[in-house]
């Protein structure tokens, strides 16, 4: 009998993840993070290259699996009318969910299994993962994804004239900044730090990439502070970086 090969640190703090999410105490949108940025993720394939969808009487799933060991043990339970194998993918894949899928089904049939229906708020949650990652991270910066992306969220003020203004916030050195969120918990967090008597007057907007970094390049601030609040890591970039992307879109178009 071939040993199962110890799990990585990786694949131990996402069972953790999964078994704090079944039982209540981890966020869905702290899940969808774990889920996508995981570089280990099993599927089925059908041997052709092509990743095998799962049917049921409630729709079409893509079934995952942290290992090859939890795949190989799902194959040996289906009856293989082809040639089945197991194959590595990305967590990516989460970003681009087919309309098509009912949802993501994590182990079926296992322990630690978890059941992914919301697929549009998965979806979501899933490219402010890869998001986060460019940001901060390390990933590959994608300035087209960044000015295409949907899901920037920003606060707006009302000023004294009725104007909505966007709020900012400061660097180390008390320099101004436009406050970004790539989600709605980076958001929360942020208001939390607000004036209670303050926060009435906040108004979230969701944004495109290109409309967004367009309007930031104009205003009077040294920059943008991403997710200044958390729960992720959040860094500043310059106003020269922001000018970047929008140059980025000038070139390409």
């Amino acid at each position: 009998m071939t040993a199962t090969p110890p799990l990585s640190s990786a694949t131990r703090a996402l069972e953790q993840l999964l078994a704090g999410f079944a039982e209540g105490h981890i966020a869905f949108g702290t899940l969808m993070r774990g889920l996508t940025l995981y570089p280990g993720w099993r599927t089925l394939s059908d041997g052709a290259g092509g990743v095998l969808t799962r049917e049921t009487p409630e729709g079409t799933w893509l079934d995952l699996f942290l290992t090859e060991s939890r795949a190989q043990q799902r194959l040996a339970q289906v009856a293989q009318d082809r040639a089945l194998r197991d194959v590595a993918i990305s967590g990516d894949v989460l970003a681009n969910l087919d309309e098509g899928l009912a949802g993501v089904h994590v182990h079926p049939g296992q322990d630690l299994e978890v059941v992914i229906e919301r697929r549009d708020e998965a979806r979501l949650w899933a490219q402010s993962a890869l998001v986060e990652a460019m940001l901060v991270q390390g990933r590959p910066l994608d300035l087209g994804m960044l000015r295409e992306w949907r899901g920037w969220v920003v606060l707006l003020r009302q000023d004294a004239n009725g104007q909505r203004q966007l709020t900012l916030t400061t660097d180390a050195d008390g320099r101004p900044l436009a406050a970004v969120f790539t989600a709605e918990d980076c958001c929360d967090a942020f208001v939390a730090r607000v004036p209670e008597g303050m926060r009435g007057d906040l108004v979230r907007q969701r944004m495109m990439g290109a409309q967004l970094f367009s309007q930031l390049v104009y205003l009077p601030v040294h920059g943008a502070a991403f997710n200044p609040a958390g729960p992720v890591p959040g860094r500043a970039y310059d106003k020269g970086w922001l000018e970047d992307v929008v140059r980025f879109a000038a070139v390409v178009n």
